[in-house]
């Protein structure tokens, strides 16, 4: 039953191994997948967190723009009202030449000098125009600074703009792979459990033949050793069977010698005779079944259908071993 049943716990034993080498391959992926997730579930949040940056970008990026139009709005209305302060100086010149001509003349008939007003008013005139070009060159030049900051400014955001858009792309290329590990992990583990769950019934279904082969090597057994013990008892019962048949054999053979002895001076008529009787209850005794040997080695000689002497040979044994031995013919 050992030899039978070592294949069978050896093959438990392997398919245990399998099971808890796929146990721990399947604990083994699912960190792997945990940490894919781990790693996914960041890259989200710092793709979120660029769309944020990029819509804050954007927003300043419009708040510029609008800036940018107000600042043209003001360099638009300022070169326009310049325009209007110039139309309005040379219209204050024109109507204060006559003044002045008449002032002119009324100082030289007042003051007898000769003011020389046309130079004054040139020297006011540049003064005038310089003040305006100087403001206008202050506000062109801011302006084209603000335009400048403006420029430098749109130029670094969309750079940004296109860098962020760079790395959104990579990101969302960098969660499709995530996203395709992932889908295989999980087909994979779904794969490790589909084989551990065969794994285990496989295991099960082998653990099952193993107790029916055990139990059918056990009944064989019981069966081997009912039948052996069968065989002990018959062979028992024939060994004393034929103790008792030897022990029986030896006594005639003693008691025949014993009558040929006794009766060596008797006529050859009573010789045969008593040979003849002896022959007679020697051929009796071996002709007796097994069933009428008494147990513990005592035979009995008995025939009810001969009026003849019975000799009665009481032998008491043990262990194979004669202890004692009694002899006596009766009449029946």
């Amino acid at each position: 039953m050992t030899a039978h049943s070592q294949p069978l716990k050896q093959q438990i034993d392997a398919l245990k191994q399998d099971k808890v080498k796929l146990q721990n391959e399947l604990n083994h992926m699912q960190a792997y997948l945990d940490e894919l997730k781990s790693r996914y579930e960041d890259e989200i949040n710092r793709r979120n967190q660029l769309e944020n940056e990029f819509v804050l970008t954007k927003k300043d990026l419009d708040d510029i723009y609008v800036q940018k139009v107000v600042v043209e709005s003001k360099l638009e209305s300022t070169s326009n009202e310049m325009k209007y302060l110039n139309q309005l100086f040379e219209e204050e010149t024109r109507e204060l030449q006559p003044q002045i001509q008449n002032a002119m003349v009324t100082v030289e008939m007042d003051n007898n000098r000769e003011l020389e007003m046309k130079h004054i008013i040139d020297e006011v005139k540049e003064q005038y125009q310089a003040m305006a070009a100087k403001s206008r060159d202050e506000t062109e030049q801011w302006h084209k600074n603000k335009c400048d900051d403006i420029a430098r400014q749109t130029q670094k955001n969309l750079e940004d703009l296109k860098r962020a858009r760079g790395q959104i792309a990579e990101l969302t290329r960098y969660a499709q792979r995530l996203n395709g590990e992932i889908e295989a992990l999980k087909n994979q583990r779904a794969n490790l459990e589909s084989a551990v769950a065969q794994a285990e019934e496989q295991g099960e279904q082998a653990v099952q033949s193993a107790k029916g082969a055990i139990q059918d090597l056990e009944e064989a057994l019981r069966r081997a050793k009912h039948d052996m013990a069968g065989k002990v008892r018959e062979y028992q019962e024939l060994m004393n069977v034929k103790l008792a048949l030897d022990i029986e054999i030896a006594t005639y053979q003693k008691l025949l010698e014993g009558e040929e002895n006794r009766m060596g001076g008797q006529a050859p008529s009573q010789q045969f005779s008593a040979i003849d009787k002896l022959a007679g209850l020697l051929t009796q005794g071996m002709a007796l079944p097994a069933h009428n040997m008494a147990p513990g080695g005592t035979s009995l000689t008995n025939n009810n259908s001969l009026k003849r002497p019975l000799l009665i040979k009481t032998i008491e044994t043990k262990d194979g071993k004669i202890l004692s031995e009694a002899s006596h013919f009766s009449e029946k």
